[in-house]
């Protein structure tokens, strides 16, 4: 019989994404932890894949930082790339992505990526 206890790599990828989804959203680990009533310690053994987190915690997670519960579950590398340590994300970065996630309309979001890889494209070529 399987370990009870016994934290997974589905559970790492969450602890990551919950870890990431708290930054974008600009909450501190003091400040999600007060509302989960846990302690940041707690809350950093979530964050870094040390326990597992209850299906009940995740669904106030993503109340607190108004997002869908389904963002923890989407199967994408993201989670597998940060818990790999490569990415990397400094306050400029987080501060985009938080106005990125903010914009509402698609087409929009297609304008701002497709501008963005055009800049890239060329600063890359000078």
């Amino acid at each position: 019989m399987a370990d009870k206890k016994r934290v997974s790599n589905d559970d790492k990828k969450i602890g990551a994404k919950i870890r990431l989804l708290r930054q974008i959203s600009g909450t501190t680990q003091a400040k999600l932890a007060r509302h989960l009533d846990i302690s940041h310690q707690q809350l950093q053994k979530y964050e870094m894949g040390i326990n597992k987190v209850s299906a009940s915690k995740l669904i106030r997670i993503s109340k607190i930082l108004n997002i869908s519960i389904y963002m923890f579950f989407d199967n994408s590398k993201l989670a597998e790339e940060l818990e790999n340590n490569s990415i990397n994300f400094d306050k400029s970065a987080l501060r985009l992505m938080k106005l990125y996630t903010n914009i509402e309309s698609e087409n929009l979001r297609k304008l701002l990526i497709f501008s963005a890889n055009s800049y890239v494209n060329e600063y890359k070529k000078t």
